[in-house]
């Protein structure tokens, strides 16, 4: 009888991760669109954000599952390896932003992240139950993003006071940064935990 709680206890975990997979590949959609739309280098920037969470969760789902250990890790490479291009090209974009400052619609990137912040707070409640590392690990991502929304949501709020429109390149380079520093901890992890 206790092997089969222990098992209804290892779907439900799985199947929450999953709810968090699909919720995060939904929102990092609708944020790239956001950042299109408002021509915000920090949105777009933590679309990317969005998405390697998505993705990280999606491996979390298969470790979860325990299926292949192989492919989690050859996983966690491409992840990381895209990631890395990702952030580098953000950096690059935002860079040229300095250097040439694009129009930015602040008001719409003060209501997309609201709406960020109060979406991600809702993930990160939603997951907050879970009792496994990989649960754990994702409600963390959760958090992360509501704190990257606040910094964004700050951010346009000063733009708009201020007309200081430095404050976007600059936002999506620290996200990039840490995208990066996440990436090259992921490739340390799947390296140190391969036996």
């Amino acid at each position: 009888m206790e092997h089969h709680d222990h098992h209804d206890h290892h779907n439900q975990s799985a199947k929450s991760i999953l709810i968090a997979l699909i919720m995060n590949l939904l929102f990092s959609a609708l944020e790239l669109i956001g950042g299109l739309l408002t021509n915000s280098a920090a949105i777009t920037s933590d679309s990317l954000h969005s998405f390697a969470d998505a993705v990280s969760t999606g491996i979390a789902y298969l470790f979860e599952r325990k299926k292949s250990k192989k492919y989690s890790i050859i996983g966690g490479f491409i992840v990381s390896g895209f990631l890395v291009v990702g952030s580098i090209h953000l950096i690059i974009e935002a860079i040229e932003r300095i250097q040439e400052p694009a129009e930015v619609s602040y008001e719409g990137m003060i209501l997309f992240a609201v709406l960020g912040v109060i979406f991600n707070f809702i993930a990160a409640f939603a997951t907050r139950e879970g009792k496994s590392f990989n649960q754990k690990t994702v409600n963390l991502h959760m958090l992360e993003d509501t704190f990257s929304w606040l910094a964004v949501l700050i951010g346009a709020i000063v733009m708009k006071l201020t007309g200081f429109h430095l404050i976007d390149p600059i936002l999506s380079i620290t996200i990039a940064l840490y995208i990066l520093y996440r990436a090259f901890i992921n490739c340390y992890n799947v390296v140190i935990n391969k036996e």
